[in-house]
């Protein structure tokens, strides 16, 4: 079961004494009566006859209240609490305690509550029916009875009329949400008024079409099954004449009210401590709702396709999905168990610690989590199916086809398809797609294209995801007519450990993009990737050059390119003009629909939006695959602020790389003046790089040809500038400049849009082409032949260094900080030795984290603590459907363990360690900001409010109250000293 304890209990609760006041129930159970008897402690009425015979009086009421909700954001799953049931029956109600429930038939709700959902109360008191009035010695009775063994109370009132909640989920459009609340107002105006002043309209009417969803809960059973709230409107007006026999109410009171006789040690009822209650509740339905949305995912989202293609994987899921509700149906027992016995008088202190386990806590939630990425895989495995299905690949799992690790391609390929011989074969698993989407993608067309050509030919995707036979790269086996064929090697054994790391995007990297490639096929190594790092001015055309040097250094010819398929590195986007009216054409290359980091709306603006490689092979010539590191632009319209950023920014992307082989600066030809940003952007580089970077450098001219293939106008201006530099000497010399020209791609991309130019510009653009692979193989051969590769140490060599470092550290920092924190409340707030453990789990999928969606929250021994799942961006886009740039990188996950070895620090150590912590980080701030300069923000003031607001949220939410509350308060305080520290050092 689940370990929590309650914040707000210190060291241990005394449960209250016996309660023989009146109690108040919603009648959930239609079948209570004046004089039945009542299970208190379970909340049921019991199937005894009234053996009372109570004389009633009658009390006509005829009153109408009703109320419209609009719920917040990650407002409460409970949607019990939202009908107003009361506290203790929603327990009982969760625990199954009870045995009817007609008017809750299903407290289910498929959408999350949220800011787009609405709830209506709505009550119509017809009439209470109650113990008449009369003398004492009349009104009880003195005789003993004989009663069901588990009665404690009587029913001694019943309120009739009629009575329903309505949760509504309404469109997340806030022009339509608007319009249907301005309608739900007046609806709610004719609920109340009887008389009718207003009426809805046509319009109206169709505004409330656009409700997604009605959910109801009534004790009329006639309106569970209503479906629209206009509906129910409808309902409520035919019938509000008609006097209703159904009890929306109860009252309930010791059995010894009306039979002092009765003594019985069972009657006892003593009430759940609302501490512990809002433990057990909060937990129960955090894990129902949880439960809930994975069975509907399960139900909904897994399809035939999934169960015929994958059912090692859907096995997994069934099993383990059954293994999580016994383990939930047997703590649900325990809990039930539990309350039963605090009610009954059995348990008279509760420990905190009595009430959940906390390892069976961690193992739900894992499990829960665990069932919810399996199923999402499985949802995004579906999905690549059904692509490739589309694309004419017939799908096999070779997991299936008892594939041994030593088994050679011949061997496999007979596995797969015995003695096909018209069979291409594509060979892969899921963390080699995700390592190389846009090889992926250009293997798939060839293969497509090559198929297209043999109409007996058939494409065959053998997936190896789950497969023994660890394949080291995507590939390849062809038809045995085919000369090109390419077979499997096995992957260099390994330990079970290193089988389940991710490929490093470079070592295990496509070599069978074309179908050229060498017939062995082997990783390339880190030294045997060429990388380059591309800057230039906003509008150079660093996009547009990175596809042309890509296509210069496959294609020899421009006709070859265009008889092939030319490479889509990224999607570029351009206006041409041809003919003697200059006729304007837009130009679009590489779908652009398909890439949030080219922005080509904005002009001035850089249209690359952050660092992104670009990873290629460079066919037989070279062997070597090359990786273009493209970067936002400088001299941006937005401003030097923004140019700024945009440096920060790459010089982080830069220190996380093992090396780099050439720094490429991109220039146009007869500038007259260079960019002022030009010069910063040397000096920031090389406040990062030493100086024996200065080799590494190497400048590029695009569209050339009007410059007859020279820098032009721009070589003066560039040697004045490097001159003026302090860094060092920058060469610029023959050796280091290449001159290219992007207007032959361009060309050919026109003509892939079926543009027409006449013999004379073709002549000139074949000129073109040929000169730019001329100058695309001089480049690569002077990188690898001339120039050093550039190592990037990871020891701290300059204060850029040690800035980056600093930033690594901010969060670690202050997540120390706050733990220590919570280990000081809970020696402070509990008796129990117990203190929590950080355990950071570095994270393999190479998640984000985003700073817009809520975090999970779950329960560390008596700590509620907030889980952020990382986020997985794929195609340029996260899951959550949040923008790109409200997503950070993700390099561990949080965890954490309870140890109970009485072997915590001292208060006078942690609180020690927390103020060096917080000096230490006033002196890392003061750094950052005074000394380096790098940032106007604090990282360290910003992660205090950050995590002051989280606790905040978790109260809110609340899964929490004193714990977090002292937590969020203890954050305030340390926050105001970092401040304090860092102003001192200021002055």
């Amino acid at each position: 079961m689940f370990a929590i304890v309650s914040p707000s209990i210190n060291k241990e609760t005394k449960t209250n004494d016996a309660f023989d006041g009146e109690i108040n129930r919603v009648a959930v159970d239609n079948s209570g009566r004046i004089g039945l008897l009542y299970d208190g402690h379970r909340d049921r009425i019991l199937e005894q006859q009234n053996i009372f015979n109570l004389e009633t009086s009658t009390q006509i009421i005829r009153s109408i209240r009703c109320t419209l909700t609009k719920t917040k954001s990650e407002s409460s799953q409970n949607i019990l609490k939202i009908i107003g049931v009361e506290p203790e029956l929603r327990l009982s109600i969760l625990l199954n305690l009870t045995k009817k429930i007609e008017s809750f038939v299903n407290i289910d709700h498929s959408h999350p509550i949220n800011e787009y959902t609405r709830s209506i109360v709505y009550s119509y008191l017809d009439r209470e029916e109650k113990i008449a009035e009369c003398p004492e010695e009349e009104k009880l009775l003195n005789k003993p009875l004989i009663l069901d063994s588990t009665a404690t109370h009587v029913i001694t009132q019943v309120v009739y009329g009629t009575d329903f909640s309505v949760i509504l989920q309404l469109p997340n459009v806030w022009n339509f949400v608007e319009d249907i609340d301005r309608v739900l107002n007046k609806l709610l105006t004719l609920f109340k008024d009887q008389q009718k002043t207003c009426t809805l309209t046509e319009d109206d009417k169709n505004i409330l079409d656009k409700i997604v969803q009605t959910k109801v809960y009534s004790n009329i059973p006639q309106m569970r099954n209503i479906t629209t709230i206009y509906d129910i409107y409808r309902y409520i007006q035919q019938n509000k004449n008609t006097s209703s026999n159904y009890p929306i109410s109860y009252s309930i009171r010791p059995i010894k009210i009306v039979n002092p006789q009765y003594d019985r040690e069972n009657e006892k009822f003593i009430r759940i401590p609302r501490e512990i209650h809002a433990i057990i509740e909060d937990y129960v339905v955090q894990i129902r709702v949880d439960m809930e949305q994975i069975e509907k995912l399960i139900a909904r989202d897994i399809t035939d396709l999934s169960r015929k293609h994958l059912k090692k994987q859907f096995g997994a899921i069934e099993n383990r999905w059954l293994d999580v509700k016994n383990k939930f149906d047997n703590e649900i027992q325990q809990i039930s168990k539990l309350v039963l016995n605090i009610r009954s008088g059995k348990i008279e202190n509760i420990m905190s610690h009595q009430i959940l386990n906390h390892s069976d806590q961690i193992m739900m939630i894992t499990n829960l989590n665990g069932l919810k990425q399996n199923i999402e895989q499985i949802k995004a495995k579906e999905t690549f199916i059904r692509y490739m299905n589309q694309r004419e690949f017939q799908y096999l799992n070779a997991a299936e086809y008892k594939i041994g690790e030593t088994d050679d391609g011949k061997l496999i390929k007979y596995k797969l398809v015995e003695n096909d011989e018209n069979t291409y074969i594509l060979c892969s698993s899921d963390r080699l797609n995700k390592n190389n989407s846009e090889k992926l993608q250009n293997v798939i067309s060839d293969l497509m294209e090559r198929a297209e050509k043999n109409s007996n030919s058939r494409l065959i995707y053998a997936d190896f995801s789950d497969c023994t036979f660890q394949l080291s790269s995507i590939t390849i086996l062809l038809p045995p007519k085919d000369t090109q064929e390419k077979t499997i090697e096995p992957a260099p054994s390994s330990s079970p450990q290193s089988a389940v790391e991710p490929d490093n995007p470079i070592s295990n990297s496509m070599n069978a993009d074309r179908l050229n490639a060498p017939e062995t096929l082997k990783a390339t190594t880190i030294d045997e990737t060429i990388n380059i790092l591309l800057l230039g001015e906003t509008g150079v055309g660093k996009s547009t050059f990175i596809n042309a040097f890509a296509n210069y250094l496959t294609f020899e010819t421009l006709d070859e390119a265009e008889t092939d398929k030319p490479f889509v590195l990224m999607p570029v986007s351009f206006l041409i003009t041809t003919g003697d009216n200059f006729e304007e054409h837009t130009v679009e290359f590489g779908g652009l629909t398909d890439s949030s980091n080219e922005d080509f709306s904005h002009a001035g603006q850089s249209v690359t939006q952050r660092c992104k490689s670009y990873t290629f092979q460079m066919g037989d010539t070279y062997q070597t695959e090359l990786r273009i590191i493209d970067t936002p632009g400088f001299g941006d319209t937005r401003g030097s602020e923004q140019d700024d950023m945009n440096m920060q920014h790459i010089l982080e992307y830069i220190n996380n790389l093992t090396h780099i082989n050439a720094i490429c600066f991109l220039l146009k030809p007869n500038s007259t003046k260079l960019n002022i940003f030009f010069l910063s952007c040397l000096t920031q580089l090389f406040s990062l790089l030493d100086s024996n970077a200065l080799n590494n450098i190497i400048f590029c001219f695009t569209s050339a040809r009007s410059t007859f293939y020279t820098p032009g106008d721009t070589a003066p201006l560039l040697k004045k500038m490097l001159t003026s530099l302090s860094i060092g000497s920058v060469p610029f010399r023959k050796e280091n400049t290449f001159c290219f020209d992007s207007e032959a791609f361009r060309y050919l991309v026109a003509r892939q849009n079926k543009i027409q130019f006449d013999n004379n510009e073709k002549q000139e653009y074949e000129m073109s082409w040929k000169t730019s692979v001329s100058e695309s193989k001089r480049l690569v051969d002077y990188i690898r032949k001339d120039v050093p590769v550039y190592r990037i140490e990871k020891s701290i060599q300059s204060m850029k260094h040690a800035q980056f470092e600093i930033l690594d550290m901010a969060r670690p920092i202050l997540e120390t900080i706050r733990n220590i924190l919570r280990n000081l409340i809970l020696q402070k707030m509990t008796s129990f030795k117990v203190s929590i453990i950080l355990r950071p789990k570095v994270n393999l999928c190479s998640g984000v984290h985003c700073l817009v969606c809520k975090p999970d929250l779950y329960f560390v021994g008596t700590f509620p603590v907030a889980y952020h799942p990382p986020h997985i961006v794929q195609q340029d886009r996260c899951g959550c459907g949040c923008p790109l740039d409200q997503h950070t990188p993700m390099d561990y996950v949080l965890q954490y363990e309870v140890s109970n070895d009485g072997s915590i620090e001292s208060e006078k150590q942690m609180s020690d360690m927390l103020y060096e912590l917080c000096y230490s980080s006033a002196e890392f701030a003061y750094f950052l900001l005074h000394v380096v300069c790098c940032t106007n923000d604090d990282p360290f003031f910003i992660g205090f409010a950050q995590m002051i607001a989280e606790e905040c949220d978790i109260t809110n939410r609340k899964m929490s109250s004193q714990l977090n509350t002292q937590l969020a308060d203890d954050l305030r305080q340390l926050g105001k000293r970092y401040e304090e520290r860092l102003n001192e050092i200021v002055q």
